[in-house]
Parts: C-alpha cells; structure tokens; sequence
C-alpha cells in the first residue's frame, strides 16, 4: 500500500493550485479534501458570479472551511433571486473576518444587504456597492441650485452602516447611492470615495465633509456631474482632501458652482472624453512657474498622460485622453494642449519640461512644444525602442540648466552618440554650463561633449495614488 503524504507537505503543494484544480484535487481522497479546506486558495477570496445551487452551495462550504481567518468577499449576482437572501444572511456571522467586501446587487436588495451591514467591521479595508437597475431624476429649484432632496430614484443609504464601527475602513465605492443626512460614523477614517452613477453624479460637498473628516480622494464617475446644495461657504470639502479624480463627464463646466473651491485641491486628474473649462481648472497668469510632463501609455489603451504642475502652489492638474490605436501615427494635439493655445504667453510661464521619448517626434506634439524662452530642465523619458524620434522643431533653450535622461526600465544603456543625437538635433543650442544628468538605471557608454558635467541623479518617486 502507497504511504500518504503527510498534511504539511500536501499544503505546500497545493500551494501551487488554483481554485479551480485545487477543489478538483480535494476530490481525491478525505485527507486531501481535509488539507483542502485548510488551504487560504480555498477560502480567502470568495468569488460569487451565479445563484445557481451549486454555486451558492460552494460559496457558503468555504466560507464555513474559513473559520477564523480573513477573508475577501465579491458577491455579483445582478438578477433578483431569493439565493442573495441566503447568502446575505449567512455572512452575517462572520463581519469580524471581513477584510475586503463588493457588492453588486440589483436594487430590490438594498434593504437585505443594509440590514446584513448592520454588524461591526474591525477589520474591513476596502467597501464597494452597487446597485442595479436604478433611473435618477434631479430638478433645481428657482435659482437653478439643486437641492439633494430634489434627486430621486438613488438607494437610500443607511447612517448606521456597521453599527459606527469600522476602524480599518479606507476606502469606500458607492454606486447610485444617496448620501444620508445623519453623519455615518463608520466612514469617519476612510481616505478615498468613488461615487458613480449610471447617468448623473450628484457632488454633495457639504455631505463628503461631513461623512468623510479624514477624506483625500473623491473619484467620480458618470456622463455628468452636479453640484448638490449648499451657498459657497458650504461647499468646503474637508482640510486633509487633496485629490479629485473625474472620469467620463462631458463637461467640466458642471462643477462652476464650486469654483473657488476646485481652485485650491492639489491635485486634479480629468479623464476623457471630459471637455475642459480651462478656465478654472488652472489660471497659468498668476506669475507662478509650470512643469509641462507629456507621457504616453498604452495598457490597456494607448493614452496621452499631461501633467501641468504648479512650481510656486506644487499644484497639479492631470489630463488624459485615450488614442485610438489606428490614429497613433497621427496623433492630434490634446484638448487640453488646445484650450492652453488660447491663453496668452502661458509659454512664457513653463521652467520644466518632462517628456516621452514616444511623443517627443511626433509631429503635432513638438510643433506645439518648442517656443518654451524660460525652460530650465528638460526631462526626457526613455520609453521607446529604436532610434530616438527627434522632433520636427528644435526646442528654444537659451536658459537650460540641466536634460535629466530617466527610464521606466530597470536598466537602459545609451551610447555616448544617441546621447548628443538628442541634445544636438533636439535643442537649438546647448548653454555652456548645462548638465547632464542621469537617473538611476540610466547608462552612457562613451564621452558625451559640450555639457559641463555628468551627474547622477535619484530616479523621481511618483506621488502616492489612492486610486489605481
């Protein structure tokens, strides 16, 4: 007779498994289908896309093989279904476990899931709902404010989510949802929201402060966003927020009655196809400095990342707009590039310039960027293979400092050649005591002339983001 592995061996080996192969070998034999009940594969994250019996059957047997460890819960079951009644149910016991929870529901099931919530949390991080099958409908009043009150069709959400008690809780993803009045206590340490809906965004401000004293981050998703409530000194959002992300709207416009306010967050990012009221998203005339950065992206769609970064207030405000890949080769200048063409001598204003060596040859782009009289550092991001791609207009450098070389690849090795290649037939001249410097994992081989030094540099650690 064959001697049996023992347990311990068994569980490294299932450690190589996935879910899918890992049950199929608990099928092999009682210790097996023992150690597999042991194994986290098995019950950490809890994945549950069907209502069919089987499915929901193997849902709730690892949740019960969980025992007392944490675990990460995805619950999607769209269609109405007296199965999301049991499940709801069966995780009601186990809150305390609970690390990560999604919800995707349709929204007859509001009222089970607010009451399934209703247990404290200690340990829970990350919180996503969303709702199906919801039609908002929003009127203003006589002086054309919305008042929340006005919006209809949004789930209600409970104030005593969690009992108040949720001290992990981070960040929060709320889909067609409307904010209570009554403060929730279980969000008062959560740093990033999502708000999305299938239609308009209602952006209560007064509310996220209140909710939200800790928040940093709101993201918002939608075809359009509204400003909900409040006279101007109520539309404060709290002291520690410090980035808005806006994704899918139209129009920026929407957010005029906040203007004041969108003026002083750090950070904004606004993702296409969003129009931009340039305007008050970022006043280029108040005799600051900018840092331009223009990037390029291609996962999972090929994107145009600008980066305008206010040297005097460190403000930064982000655009970006996605490329169809059969236009790559003949790329159009950004809307955002567009709305700057219309401002008097921004130019005037840009010190540093950042980059892509993707972008920096392509035709449209670098007939844009040359006339930049006060750029002091130019950095220029190594992300292309092949000959560099020079542009079509030599840049106009009469006060550059330094041309920072950095790459995203842990190592990247220029011959001295592609080096003055870049600096000779890129700019109109090299000022005599203009350095080069080199990031970390950048590599010249060969003597690179007419710079008066080459240095090293620290590679640039990019600002930490809530969302990805």
């Amino acid at each position: 007779m064959r001697a049996a592995l023992p347990d311990d061996v068994l569980f490294k080996v299932f450690d190589n498994l996935r879910l899918r192969k890992l049950i199929r070998a608990g099928l092999v034999c009682r210790q097996w289908r023992a150690v597999m009940y042991t194994h986290p594969t098995f019950w950490r994250d809890m994945d549950l896309f069907s209502d069919s019996p089987a499915a929901v059957d193997c849902f709730l047997v690892r949740l019960h093989a969980s025992k007392t460890g944490r675990i990460f819960v995805n619950i999607d079951l769209p269609e109405d279904s007296p199965q999301i009644d049991l499940v709801l149910f069966s995780l009601r016991g186990h809150f305390h476990r609970l690390e990560n929870a999604a919800f995707r529901l349709p929204e007859k099931k509001a009222r089970v899931l607010f009451d399934t919530l209703k247990r404290p949390a200690p340990v829970l991080t990350e919180l996503s709902i969303l709702f199906l099958n919801v039609y908002m409908t929003a009127s203003p009043c006589l002086d054309k404010r919305f008042l929340y009150r006005n919006v209809e069709g949004l789930v209600a959400f409970p104030h005593d989510i969690f009992n108040g008690s949720a001290p992990s809780l981070r960040n929060v993803t709320l889909s067609n949802v409307m904010l209570p009045r009554k403060t929730v206590a279980a969000f008062r340490d959560v740093h990033g929201i999502c708000l999305t809906a299938h239609s308009c965004v209602p952006l209560p401000p007064h509310l996220l402060r209140k909710h939200f004293p800790a928040l940093q981050q709101v993201l918002l998703c939608g075809e359009s966003i509204f400003v909900v409530e409040g006279q101007d000194g109520n539309y404060a959002f709290p002291a520690t927020f410090r980035e808005l992300i806006i994704e899918g709207p139209f129009d920026t416009g929407s957010l005029k009655p906040i203007e004041a306010i969108i003026r002083r967050i750090p950070r904004i990012s606004i993702f296409s196809p969003t129009k931009y009221d340039f305007n008050f998203l970022c006043d280029v005339n108040d005799g600051s400095s900018l840092h331009l950065r223009i990037s390029y992206g291609d996962i999972p769609q090929p994107q145009i990342y600008i980066d305008i970064v206010n040297a005097h207030s460190r403000f930064e405000r982000r655009y970006v707009e996605e490329v169809p890949r059969e236009k790559e080769d003949r790329l159009h200048i950004p809307e955002i590039l567009r709305a700057y063409e219309g401002e008097e001598n921004w130019q005037d204003h840009v010190t540093e310039l950042s980059v892509s060596q993707r972008l920096w040859g392509n035709e449209n782009v670098s007939r844009w960027i040359p006339n930049l009289p006060n750029l002091r550092v130019l950095v220029v991001l190594l992300d292309g293979e092949g000959p560099f791609r020079l542009p079509s207009a030599k840049l106009n450098t009469p006060c550059l400092e330094s041309v920072v070389l950095v790459t995203p690849l842990r190592t990247h090795i220029l011959p001295a050649e592609r080096v003055m290649e870049i600096l000779e037939k890129g700019l109109t001249f090299i000022p005599s005591d203009t350095r080069l410097e080199l990031a970390e994992g950048v590599k010249v081989v060969g003597a690179v002339d007419n710079v008066a030094s080459v240095v090293k540099v620290s590679r640039p650690e990019p600002p930490p983001w809530i969302w990805t």
